[in-house]
């Protein structure tokens, strides 16, 4: 479904027929898109993902800091009412797969990446002392949540490398990083991946062996791999057992 803008709203499931417009449908929409116009070459793609990208931004994005709700209602434009950590993963991955893949040049390229940047500076300025971000980031009562905290993490570093962003941001970044070591259980499970949701209690939920632990471990490797691709980790890392 989309809006008469040509935006594609978050049709299916619970929210079904309500086309709401969700962080989550700027991530498999843009992304996806721009994977295909990488796949096949045809501009077509491209240009609808930049649009998807800039269409999502003018209904999800707060102008004042650059973070993104998690939903809105086209229809009253009243959006949720705080961030979410995973859901600004979602955007800033959207964002960064939409300008590491579509050509430059494209008209609405350097929108998305002043949109990439203000999200990139709003998220540093919410990272808990700890390198990782709370599951609501402005709420300073909410618990830390890994699986947010990863993607943002794995899109710094990626965008390190593309010089999208400062060199300074490496400290933050590699806080983060070997912060989320001390949260993998003797398992080898990532553990504090989004549930329990809610406020307080972090600090008890860092080993509970709650929360969606398959999706933190896949996306932590994402991560691996962006800090290696930004000069930042070793190939000895995957020689210390972690």
């Amino acid at each position: 479904m989309r809006l008469p803008d040509g935006a594609i709203t978050h049709d299916g499931g619970w929210d079904h027929p309500r086309g709401s417009l969700w962080v989550d449908t700027l991530f498999f929409s843009s992304s996806i898109l721009a994977e295909g116009y990488s796949l096949t070459g045809k501009l077509i793609y491209a240009e609808e993902a930049i649009r998807q990208a800039l269409l999502h931004a003018k209904w999800l994005r707060d102008p004042c800091t650059g973070g993104f709700f998690h939903d809105v209602a086209p229809a009253t434009g009243v959006r949720s009412a705080s961030y979410w950590a995973r859901g600004n993963g979602w955007s800033i991955l959207a964002l960064a797969y939409t300008l590491r893949l579509c050509p430059a040049d494209l008209p609405g390229w350097d929108e998305i990446l002043k949109a990439y940047r203000a999200l990139a500076t709003c998220m540093l300025r919410y990272q808990h002392s700890s390198g990782l971000w709370r599951i609501v980031p402005e709420n300073p009562d909410a618990h830390l949540e890994t699986s947010g905290s990863i993607m943002i993490l794995a899109d710094l570093a990626n965008e390190l490398a593309a010089g999208w962003i400062e060199p300074t941001v490496r400290g933050p970044v590699m806080r983060g990083f070997n912060e989320l070591l001390t949260w993998i259980d003797q398992r080898g499970v990532m553990q504090g991946s989004q549930r329990p949701a809610g406020v307080g209690g972090w600090k008890t939920h860092k080993l509970s062996s709650l929360g969606e632990c398959a999706y933190a471990n896949g996306l932590f490797w994402r991560l691996v791999a962006d800090l290696r691709e930004a000069g930042l980790l070793g190939c000895d890392f995957y020689s210390t057992g972690c």
